[in-house]
């Protein structure tokens, strides 16, 4: 993760947001009046940054252009036709570029159709056809107030997305302008959103667990209203791809991470997110490793501790060698040793139960837990 402190960024801020969605795999739908440069300017982007575009318009589709026609397959069982724009992204993954899907006017396609679109937006799959796993899915919308037949979009396609308002950025409009759109500079994926390691997703995670932990009525707010339900609200899914957007942002860019939280779960969401952040001092996984003694036990609430137990678990995990596993267990010892060993057994458990090759349990370790360790039949218990 990122530790450097920044304060200017590439790029716009929805530059920046979109470039952390595909990265992260989050679809994203874009919404403003017609004829604001949305399409041409995301294509602009995609095709910078390596990617092959197919664009799907929902105003002339039906459900079996995101399915396939039923045929028979050579095993006699009954499946999808492949469809021409699903296996032109398939060979652009093949060939080495990035697969891009651009469903245009999405809001305008039939209930039938979105339906259809679900295990596209949310697994990449077309019919019988799986689309390549960094396949970028970006959608545009005009509000159906100014756009003839557009309707909101279900819940269960606005849930599966990140909503972002388009703003146009009009200085480079202007140079297209007088220029030529085709060769406007674009920053890079990675220099617009430079995350997307172990520790920044690490980070976010335990953030949005310990948060939705706290505040649980904000793991799922479905609105009442169906048109509230058009846009972004909290729900276990959309607070996962808020985790898969934010780990691949840099963790100083404050007005893309707001965009992003705003987007996925709505604004009553972020503000108490926000202030969660603001106030939640969470401990630095790989400080408390380094030196268990720095962490103050005698403070520490309940849920601090569950969330240091899963990042040091994660960190573990992630360390093929084994070493963080041996820190993370002398963590849980100085923890059960200085009175809690009802927190740290939390972790200290999968720490146990999940050796990595050629390490053993600590004498003292195996001392601190003994009947614990017995429980789950780890250890014989003394006669």
């Amino acid at each position: 993760m990122t530790t450097t402190k920044r304060t200017s960024f590439p790029g716009t801020v929805t530059m920046r947001v979109t470039a952390a969605a595909i990265k992260g795999g989050c679809p994203i739908v874009f919404s403003s009046n017609p004829g604001q440069t949305k399409s041409a300017t995301l294509s602009n982007w995609l095709s910078a940054w390596g990617h092959h575009l197919e664009v799907v318009s929902g105003g002339n589709r039906e459900p079996s252009d995101f399915l396939g026609l039923p045929v028979e397959t050579v095993e006699g069982f009954t499946g999808y036709a492949a469809l021409g724009w699903a296996m032109r992204l398939v060979k652009a993954g093949e060939s080495g570029k990035g697969p891009g899907l651009f469903l245009d006017e999405l809001n305008h396609a039939s209930e039938d159709t979105m339906k259809a679109m679900h295990r596209v937006l949310e697994e990449r799959w077309v019919g019988d056809t799986p689309l390549p796993a960094n396949t970028a899915i970006i959608a545009a919308i005009n509000p159906p107030s100014v756009a003839t037949g557009a309707v909101e979009l279900p819940a269960a396609v606005a849930n599966r997305m990140l909503h972002l308002e388009w703003v146009t950025d009009f200085d480079s409009w202007a140079n297209g302008l007088v220029a030529g759109f085709t060769d406007m500079p674009v920053p890079s994926m990675d220099e617009l959103a430079p995350g997307g390691d172990v520790p920044s997703r690490l980070f976010w995670s335990t953030q949005v667990a310990s948060f939705l932990r706290q505040v649980p009525s904000m793991r799922d707010a479905t609105p009442d209203d169906v048109s509230a339900c058009s846009g972004p609200w909290p729900s276990l899914r959309s607070w996962t791809k808020t985790v898969d957007v934010l780990a691949n942002l840099h963790p100083d860019d404050a007005d893309a991470i707001a965009a992003t939280v705003k987007g996925l779960v709505g604004d009553a969401a972020h503000r108490q997110f926000r202030e969660f952040l603001r106030t939640n001092r969470l401990l630095d996984p790989r400080a408390a490793l380094a030196n268990p003694a720095s962490v103050d036990w005698a403070r520490i609430e309940p849920d601090v501790v569950w969330a240091l137990g899963q990042s040091v678990l994660a960190l573990s995990q992630d360390d093929a060698t084994g070493a963080t596993w041996s820190k993370a267990l002398a963590l849980a010892l100085a923890g059960s040793q200085a009175g809690f060993p009802d927190k740290t057994w939390t972790f200290a458990r999968k720490l146990l139960t999940n050796i990595p090759e050629g390490r053993k349990i600590p004498a003292a370790v195996r001392d601190e837990f003994a009947d614990r360790l017995a429980e789950i039949g780890l250890l014989r218990r003394a006669a």
